[in-house]
């Protein structure tokens, strides 16, 4: 009795002096601001969805919300805290590399639909994982991660430094400054957006613990550490700085200033080439948010310079970036439509630097941007009839989406959809002291209750072109109305305000109307959309259709997909030098439209972000008589070389076909799939080993008369392949296949020639070929194994 007696003093004790932190926290002033914004966002729940593909979309993940587990979200917590979980974690990212990122995005998405909503379960929610993460962190003096064995990795580099095992995420706690980061902004956005004092005081507890252990690390160890993805350490430190007015978490911020990347990029040097994409959106966002609070120019000029060099020069016609998880070289990107481009949370993260900008700065050129990836990408990468999140949004031509298991992977790009496809209205409308501003054209309630000015904004778009901007003020007032000017408008702009055209002329992208508005007033938008093309920079006729803003995709068949993904091609288009509106002839559908000059057959098609499944391409490759020749000679030369491949051909594997296989004695352990990464020839079946030293084999028919090479056709490569593994005839080694992670072989079907000392095969009907594994990693998938006469 006394022992448990003991045991609820010290709680309380611990709750008192929370709530004694929390009371001098909240009322702390905000940090002074030294550079006034030009712009400001609504606050959350003052723009609401109405009906249309965005609010099918945010439903879709209130939906995903709903079903998870909380006790499970916050099993990996109490696991490293020393509590005894509730449940058992969610597998996947959750259990093996990234644990508690789930509950941390979680916190944000709850906090947002709640305000969105005024549905009590999120705000319930909500407060059920802080108070679980409240009693974890008074187990540790202030310390909360659920990655694994964090406060021993975390000890470890206080005493030792930097170690290559620091980033081993089978051994220790994986990315562990990246999954704090995400704690802190799902801790923020809670206190933020629901004026919760409890997740502010666990996030001073979290960054004063923080504090004390990065006293201990000095600068050159800091920046070992920072070659690990720390995501935007310097963006929730500065926004704690903001919230409390503490200087030591603006001192703390300026530490995460790496100088591989961020030192450079502030100096105005393009250092992006060939390095992983969204370690740096956040860091870069952290210099944006920052940079109103310290009004240092740099921080500004940086991130505007990364912004102007992702946008402008490494995306594609979706808004999308990156190939693999990395960056191409400057405008250097028709070599890189594979199954691995456009990484979801990429895009979450950039749409976010591109709204710190336009705060800052209002240009037309950042709404233009958010407009295109939000209908290009984050609609295109969700199921709205799921809820299910594509990590990669494949371009290569002949490509199909493959998405993710909701409560299976839990990688980050599931994750961080908790929190972004929450955000679509905060992106439509911002306001100056004397401006209300609409970026986006989609259907939305607008309650400006600082103005007493409501704007329902009632539209079809893009299926039409019209918009209506309905108000209701409680009086007249005296306001601007900004109107951004598309760049993808075929025809000016008409404006009608209570049914009268208005004469106007768009200055620094934007229609301004200046007036007193009344309750009542209608302003009417036509938005002219006509058909029109984006080329890649490095080659003018591989092209991207468009109709006004939205990117069109050609629905293609699962055999056609597959000629166009092994030749390396996307559909073709003959256009003989005629206007654009003589390629697409419509349906009758919006949006939908078929080619007239497609060769060797015509194209459907449709929005991508409509398509939901099956095979497409967005790119299209404008070719002239000469080049319709040349492919015609390719395929003639293709169908030449096979056939004197099969008649020079012994034995031959079809891997997948149960005949095939039987007959030549498969054996051993190893595992059979389809496809590269479920993306791209789905129907093509491969065999690989799978785990440690784990073996399958072959019996083949040699000519014991002849000299025989062994042919080896491998699927395509996957990111983050790696190879270690041994090619065997008879037990004699005839090569090993070693090869660290490398995007410099293919994505399509690929082979290997192997020559095979004649003492192998003299005298033999048949050899045993095996494959055998050597430590955890892959070999390269096998589709497709023959013996060949050489």
């Amino acid at each position: 009795m006394l022992k448990i007696k003991c045991k609820i003093n010290l709680s309380a004790i611990f709750i008192v002096s929370l709530l004694l932190h929390c009371h001098s926290v909240v009322k702390a002033q905000n940090a002074q601001l030294l550079v006034p914004q030009k712009a400001q966002n609504f606050k959350i729940g003052e723009v609401k969805l109405l009906d249309g593909p965005f609010k099918a979309s945010q439903d879709a993940e209130a939906k995903y919300l709903l079903s998870l587990d909380l006790d499970k979200l916050v099993a990996p917590f109490r696991k490293e805290s020393g509590l005894e979980p509730k449940a058992t974690s969610y597998p996947g990212w959750e259990t093996n590399s990234l644990p508690g990122v789930a509950a941390s995005f979680y916190l944000s998405g709850a906090a947002r639909l709640y305000n969105l909503t005024g549905k009590d379960i999120y705000l319930n929610n909500m407060n059920y994982i802080l108070g679980e993460m409240e009693l974890c962190q008074s187990k540790n003096n202030g310390y909360l991660l659920g990655s694994r064995d964090g406060l021993k990795t975390f000890g470890k580099l206080e005493r030792e430094g930097f170690t290559t095992s620091f980033n081993n995420v089978s051994n220790a706690c994986g990315e562990p400054y990246y999954v704090m980061e995400k704690l802190f902004s799902g801790l923020i956005d809670a206190y933020r957006i629901c004026n919760n004092p409890k997740a502010l005081i666990i996030a001073t507890n979290l960054a004063d613990w923080l504090d004390r252990h990065m006293a201990k690390i000095n600068d050159v160890e800091m920046e070992k550490i920072m070659s690990v993805e720390y995501g935007g350490m310097n963006w929730v430190l500065s926004d704690l700085y903001i919230i409390t007015g503490n200087q030591k978490y603006l001192a703390m911020s300026k530490r995460w200033h790496d100088k591989k990347v961020i030192v450079p990029i502030t100096q105005g040097r393009d250092v992006l080439t060939g390095i992983h994409a969204n370690t740096q959106f956040p860091k870069m966002s952290g210099l944006a948010a920052r940079y109103p609070y310290t009004a240092d120019s740099t921080e500004l000029n940086g991130a505007k310079f990364f912004w102007d060099k992702i946008v402008n020069h490494r995306s594609y016609a979706t808004g999308g970036n990156s190939e693999s998880e990395y960056l191409s070289s400057k405008d250097s990107m028709s070599h890189t439509l594979t199954p691995y481009t456009g990484e979801n949370c990429n895009e979450y993260n950039m749409l976010k630097l591109t709204n710190l900008l336009y705060n800052i700065e209002p240009k037309a050129e950042y709404a233009d941007y958010i407009e295109r990836t939000l209908f290009n990408h984050i609609l295109a990468a969700q199921n709205s009839n799921d809820g299910k999140i594509c990590y990669f949004l494949p371009l290569m031509p002949g490509a199909q989406r493959r998405y993710d298991d909701l409560y299976e992977v839990f990688s980050c790009c599931v994750c961080s959809a908790l929190d972004s496809y929450t955000r679509h209205g905060e992106y439509i409308y911002s306001h100056t002291a004397s401006n209300l501003i609409v970026n986006l054209f989609i259907p939305s309630d607008l309650n400006w209750k600082e103005k007493g000015i409501s704007l329902k904004q009632e539209t079809n778009f893009p299926y039409k072109d019209v918009t209506f901007l309905k108000f209701a003020c409680n009086k007249a007032t005296e306001m601007g109305l900004m109107i951004r000017n598309p760049k993808w408008l075929s025809k000016p702009m008409t404006i009608k305000v209570n049914g009268k055209v208005q004469t106007l002329t768009p200055s620094a992208g934007y229609y301004t109307i200046k007036r007193k508005w009344n309750n009542g007033d209608i302003v009417e938008l036509k938005l002219s959309m006509g058909l029109r093309t984006e080329s890649m920079a490095d080659d003018a006729n591989k092209i991207a259709l468009f109709h006004g803003p939205i990117l069109l995709a050609g629905i293609l068949e699962n055999d056609e997909a597959n000629k166009l993904v092994e030749n390396k091609l996307a559909p073709a288009l003959l256009i003989k030098n005629k206007p654009i509106d003589q390629w697409l002839k419509t349906t009758g559908e919006p949006l939908h439209y078929i080619t007239m000059l497609a060769y060797p057959k015509q194209i459907s098609l449709k929005p991508l972000f409509e398509l939901k499944t099956g095979h497409y391409s967005v790119y299209w490759q404008k070719i002239a008589e000469k080049d319709r020749l040349q492919r015609i000679a390719k395929d003639e030369e293709k169908k030449k070389e096979q056939k004197r491949i099969e008649d020079i051909t012994i034995d031959k594997i079809m891997v997948g076909d149960d005949n095939s296989e039987k007959n030549h004695s498969l054996s051993g352990n190893s595992t059979l799939g389809y496809g590269n990464n479920g993306s791209i020839l789905i129907d093509k079946a491969w065999r690989a080993t799978k785990g440690y030293e784990k073996s399958f084999s072959y019996q083949m028919k040699v000519s014991g008369d002849v000299p025989v090479a062994l042919v080896c056709k491998f699927m395509g490569r996957e990111p983050y392949e790696e190879w270690n593994c041994k090619i065997k005839v008879d037990s004699t080694t005839i090569v090993e296949l070693k090869r660290e992670k490398d995007d410099s072989y293919p994505v399509i079907p690929f082979e290997y020639t192997y020559q095979l000392p004649a003492e192998l095969t003299k005298g033999k009907s048949s050899i045993k070929v095996m494959f055998e594994g050597g430590g955890f990693r892959n070999m390269p998938r096998l589709m497709e194994l023959r013996t060949i006469k050489r």
